[in-house]
């Protein structure tokens, strides 16, 4: 088990739904950290809604780094579907602004490279 993890809701789950549910997230957990290695903390808030025999399951993760607080939920009918749904959205969101972070990293060294160009033409 993960410590970086902390759930709420578990209590309106069976124990073979937390079971899945932990599962999922210890298997993805080392996805999430290889892309955001620093990370604070991760919340997972899981909800149940019930008609007669369906069960439908609302997912919500926060994944909290000291640089950024992402967020992402997702609902399905079954709970193993939609705790993957949720990772996936929070791996594409993270992935997201890590690229957008690089793409503006490259963008200043650029135009600090043409500046320093022009100075030295216009000397």
């Amino acid at each position: 088990m993960i410590n970086d993890i902390s759930y709420i809701g578990l209590k309106d789950l069976t124990d073979d739904e937390q079971k899945i549910l932990r599962g999922v997230l210890d298997k993805e957990y080392p996805k999430i950290k290889r892309i955001t290695p620093n990370i604070k903390n991760i919340m997972v808030h899981a909800k149940v809604y019930s008609r007669l025999k369906a069960r439908k399951y609302s997912v919500h993760l926060k994944v909290d780094t000291p640089e950024e607080f992402f967020t992402s939920h997702a609902t399905d009918w079954d709970l193993a579907t939609v705790t993957h749904k949720v990772i996936s959205k929070i791996s594409k969101e993270i992935n997201l602004k890590l690229s957008v972070e690089k793409t503006k990293a490259r963008e200043i060294k650029l135009k600090n490279f043409l500046r320093n160009i022009r100075n030295i033409i216009s000397r």
